[in-house]
């Protein structure tokens, strides 16, 4: 366990929250709430990039004996307001990422520290969940981190007006550096939050070129493509299927307007041997106000044997002009059009007519 790392991360999480949480914000907000940063040492506790405003706090210093690192909170304002859009409150959210929360847990025993849920072995990046499954904490690069700030306004605007969005639920936009490395990082809601398991995921863009998963690294956890897919339909009742079908062509509109691809719809499958009863509130994310997660944290589909739990991830590849210079070579050797990288408007109407053919309109038995 990268112990210093995780507890930097946790103190700097929780110095932000507080501060967003004590900064009263706009009513409406403003170009600045998008564009603002604060930085803090999550060693002292000190805000040291905000109007020479230097706040000390005394439960910061549970970061550890390493070096000082600069702790920078991107867009504090807006990101408090997506989080109070999704039913999260600071308090919530403290619990599940705060250092303090960490202090707490050592007393009693029992450690709600961050987990590591996989290493891609570079340097510097990470993949963590929050210790109660709710939160995802995932380095991205500094272009993809750009493109979020870019975007940010856009994507605040349509959370606000599509509660039940499929696309990530961005809690907070973050980089932490230590020395001269500097590494951006996202926290995001957990998609596969639910207490069920999941016997199978998928990774599915709507394309065929190179879109399997090699035999020699499937197993548990690891997603299959949608190649691997090939045959099988997701049969959901009519009024599911079109409640899906409109949220994700809401979803793959605003991507493409922002020229955006390459994103991806993923699919977690619960099996059961047999129908499942109604679920109980206590077996739903909470909080939640998606209508997608109100079956066991998911849909079911129409015999209920099983439970869908989906989302629309990876929304943060610009379509620039190394995309285009992949696109016309793979084009050369490929279909062009069952290639993965396409223009943002031929991507989305390739995405949505995928999905609408896979998901299945079917009474239920």
């Amino acid at each position: 366990v990268h112990w210093h790392e995780i507890t930097h991360i946790m103190s700097g999480i929780e110095l932000a929250t507080l501060n967003a949480a004590a900064v009263k914000g706009p009513a409406q907000l403003d170009q600045a709430a998008y564009t603002s940063k604060v930085s803090f040492n999550t060693v002292t506790g000190a805000v040291i990039g905000r109007d020479g405003n230097n706040r000390q706090s005394t439960f910061a210093k549970l970061s550890g004996n390493g070096p000082a690192v600069v702790f920078n909170d991107y867009a504090p304002a807006a990101f408090a307001h997506i989080r109070a859009q999704f039913g999260i409150s600071k308090e919530q959210y403290l619990a599940s990422l705060g250092i303090r929360q960490l202090k707490n847990s050592l007393v009693f025993g029992a450690l709600t520290s961050l987990f590591e849920m996989s290493s891609s072995g570079r340097s510097g990046s990470f993949f963590y969940s929050s210790h109660d499954g709710k939160y995802v904490l995932k380095t991205i690069p500094t272009a993809e981190a750009d493109t979020l700030r870019k975007i940010l306004p856009q994507y605040c605007n349509h959370v606000s007006k599509n509660p039940d969005t499929l696309i990530t639920r961005f809690t907070g936009l973050h980089a932490m550096t230590r020395g001269t490395v500097k590494t951006y990082f996202v926290v995001m809601t957990n998609i596969f939050q639910a207490k069920l398991p999941i016997h199978e995921t998928y990774d599915l863009k709507g394309s065929t070129v190179n879109r399997s998963t090699p035999m020699d690294i499937r197993g548990a956890g690891v997603a299959l493509k949608d190649n691997d897919f090939e045959g099988r339909k997701l049969h959901v009742v009519p009024a599911l299927k079109a409640e899906l079908m409109k949220q994700i062509t809401a979803d793959s509109q605003l991507l493409s307007g922002l020229n955006l691809n390459d994103y991806s719809f993923l699919l977690g499958i619960h099996k059961s041997d047999g129908a499942l009863p109604p679920s109980t509130p206590s077996l739903c994310p909470k909080p939640s106000h998606s209508r997608f997660q109100l079956f066991y944290g998911g849909v079911p589909t129409a015999n209920k044997t099983e439970v869908l739990f989906v989302g629309v991830i990876d929304i943060l590849t610009a379509y620039n002009v190394k995309k285009m210079g992949e696109h016309l070579s793979k084009s050369v050797i490929y279909d062009g059009n069952q290639v993965s990288c396409v223009p943002p408007k031929q991507y989305h109407e390739r995405f949505v007519n995928y999905l609408n053919t896979i998901l299945v309109a079917t009474d239920a038995a």
